[in-house]
C-alpha cells in the first residue's frame, strides 16, 4: 500500500475502509527503515481499522501537510497503550496546527473527539477520532484519548454527554485556556457531581516561583452554556447547584461573565429565587 501511495503524490482525498488484511505481512509497514509516502496535496484522510495501533502504523508512514483533515475510526483497545500510538503528526518536520476548538461527544456506541485549529466549522487541519465501545470503559478512558493531542490552545469546548452520568473533571483538567464551554446534557444524568466539576480546583505550581497553589479548573472560563437534549425539563436542583458553582468561582477569583441555560442568560441571585425565575423564559423547562 505504501508503495502504491508513493506513485500518487498529487492525491487530494484518501479513504481506506477496513484495510487490515495482511497488515503484519506488509513489509512496507513493518520495515524498520521505511521510505514514507509523501502526499503534499492531501486534503483529507479517512481511515477505518480495528485498533489505534494499526492506525498509527499506517499514519507514521505518511508525510502530510499541516492542513490535512484526519479522521480515524477504530474499536476499543487498552487505554494504557493508546497515548503511545495516537499519531503525533510530526509531518515534514512541522508540528500539527494547535487546536482552538474541541468537541467531545459520547454516544451509545462510544466516543468521538474532534479537534479543530479554527473557531469556525472548517475541516482544514482538523483531527477526528471515533473510538467504538459499547461499555462504560469508554467514559473512563477519555482522558487517555485526549492526552497525546495538542490542547494547550483550546479556547472553546463542546461536550455532549448523551444522557450518561459523566464526570467532567478529568477532561476539564486538560483545558487551562478554555474560555467558553457548551454542554448538551440529559437532566437525569447531569446534576450535582458533573456540574460541580466547574467549582473544583487543582494544585498547580506557581508560574513565577514554582511553589504550589490552588487554581480552579478552567481558570480562563468566561462563558458556560447548558442545553438539555430534546429540550427536556430540568430538575430544580440543577439551578441551585449552578448558583453555587457561580458563587464559588467568583470567590476564587475565576468568575464567569455569562451563564446560559436553554438559551437564556441567568445570574446566581436569580437562580436562588423562585419568584425571579418564574419571570424568565427558562422557567418553562423546570420540572413543576
Amino acid at each position: 500500500m505504501i508503495g502504491l501511495l508513493q506513485t500518487m503524490p498529487f492525491l487530494q482525498d484518501l479513504t481506506l475502509t477496513h484495510w487490515i488484511a495482511a497488515y503484519n505481512e506488509d513489509s512496507s509497514l513493518m520495515n524498520p527503515y521505511p521510505t514514507n509516502a509523501v502526499l503534499s496535496q492531501l486534503r483529507s484522510l479517512k481511515f477505518t481499522t480495528k485498533t489505534v495501533v494499526q492506525s498509527s502504523l499506517f499514519m507514521r508512514r505518511l508525510s502530510l501537510p499541516q492542513t490535512t483533515y484526519i479522521h480515524l475510526h477504530c474499536a476499543y483497545e487498552g487505554f494504557r497503550e493508546i497515548p503511545l500510538y495516537l499519531p503525533q503528526m510530526q509531518l515534514d518536520g512541522s508540528d500539527p496546527l494547535p487546536f482552538t476548538r474541541l468537541k467531545v461527544v459520547y454516544t451509545l456506541m462510544g466516543v468521538r473527539i474532534h479537534g479543530s485549529p479554527s473557531v469556525i466549522d472548517d475541516p482544514c487541519g482538523s483531527f477526528t477520532l471515533d473510538m467504538m465501545d459499547m461499555t462504560l470503559r469508554i467514559w473512563i478512558g477519555t482522558t487517555s484519548l485526549l492526552h497525546p493531542l495538542s490542547l494547550q490552545s483550546v479556547t472553546a469546548l463542546m461536550l455532549d454527554t448523551c444522557g450518561f452520568f459523566v464526570d467532567c473533571s478529568p477532561v476539564l483538567a486538560f483545558l487551562h485556556t478554555v474560555e467558553t464551554i457548551e454542554i448538551l446534557f440529559s437532566p437525569l444524568g447531569f446534576l450535582s457531581s458533573p456540574l460541580g466539576s466547574f467549582a473544583s480546583s487543582l494544585v498547580v505550581p506557581h508560574a513565577e516561583d514554582g511553589r504550589q497553589c490552588i487554581q480552579m479548573l478552567c481558570p480562563c472560563l468566561r462563558r458556560l452554556e447548558f442545553t438539555t437534549r430534546y429540550r427536556d425539563t430540568v430538575d430544580p436542583a440543577f439551578f441551585g447547584t449552578l448558583a453555587a458553582v457561580l458563587d464559588t468561582r467568583s470567590e476564587a477569583g475565576s468568575p464567569l461573565e455569562e451563564a446560559v441555560v436553554q438559551g437564556e442568560c441567568v445570574r446566581s441571585k436569580e437562580l436562588r429565587s423562585v419568584d425571579e425565575m418564574k419571570q424568565r423564559k427558562v422557567w418553562k423547562f423546570m420540572k413543576q
